[in-house]
């Protein structure tokens, strides 16, 4: 399964048309095309407005996905490009059109409205770590939500599976730190767990092997009835 590397990561516009139109409500996880319910995000009628997002690390990027807005106005998302980069849209003047290297694709056509639409980046496979929406004309740029996707980087690609683990002490043989990576989710059994000895600010890691982007984090805790004086 795929991850949203764009969800509630920073977002920025050229402008911003109004109050509650900001960039973030375009990656904020609300794909309610409804203006009234604050999912919109808006610049200014302009030339050339842009919309980007900083994925906080470089990915290869193979497809992103724009929801229009669906109340009215949806003739505006025409005639973009989408491209990505590892230069920032606010250091940098941004490009129409953008370099062979850094283009995903370009769409003449408007999205029909209130549609969600998947757009394939061309190959090669652009890689950076700012995707970035721009007008190729003078209007509004309006986006409801972004998504984008790598198949680098989906959410079963757990990084910490059967690594290398270490805690500050084992409650007994049983209780060993590798039991915490091992790919066995079985919470009624106290003994598929990690943990440590009654101490003081106890704690437990992973190493990883190499230095990578970490996005997210899932643990998963024992049943609740032994789990309750471990909170």
């Amino acid at each position: 399964m795929q991850r949203n590397l764009a969800l509630h990561r920073p977002a920025y516009s050229s402008s911003t048309f109004a109050d509650r139109m900001y960039p973030s409500l375009a990656v904020d996880g609300n794909w309610n095309p409804i203006y009234g319910y604050y999912s919109l995000s808006c610049t200014n009628y302009e030339a050339n407005a842009w919309w980007g997002v900083d994925l906080g690390a470089s990915y290869p990027v193979q497809e992103v996905w724009i929801t229009n807005r669906g109340d009215a106005d949806g003739f505006r998302l025409a005639k973009f490009y989408i491209y990505v980069t590892d230069d920032s849209p606010q250091s940098t003047t941004p490009r129409v059109p953008p370099s062979d290297d850094e283009k995903c694709t370009y769409r003449s056509d408007a999205i029909e409205q209130g549609e969600r639409e998947r757009f394939e980046c061309e190959k090669p496979i652009p890689t950076g770590r700012y995707v970035v929406i721009q007008l190729d004309k003078t209007d509004h740029l309006e986006l409801v939500e972004v998504e984008v996707y790598s198949d680098s980087y989906m959410y079963d690609n757990n990084l910490a599976l059967n690594r290398p683990t270490s805690q500050s002490s084992d409650l007994g043989s049983l209780y060993q730190s590798d039991k915490a990576v091992d790919d066995t989710w079985e919470v009624y059994l106290a003994t598929a767990c990690s943990q440590t000895g009654s101490m003081a600010y106890s704690w437990w890691s992973v190493d990883l092997g190499t230095s990578v982007p970490v996005v997210e984090v899932w643990i998963t805790n024992v049943y609740p009835s032994r789990s309750e004086e471990r909170r």
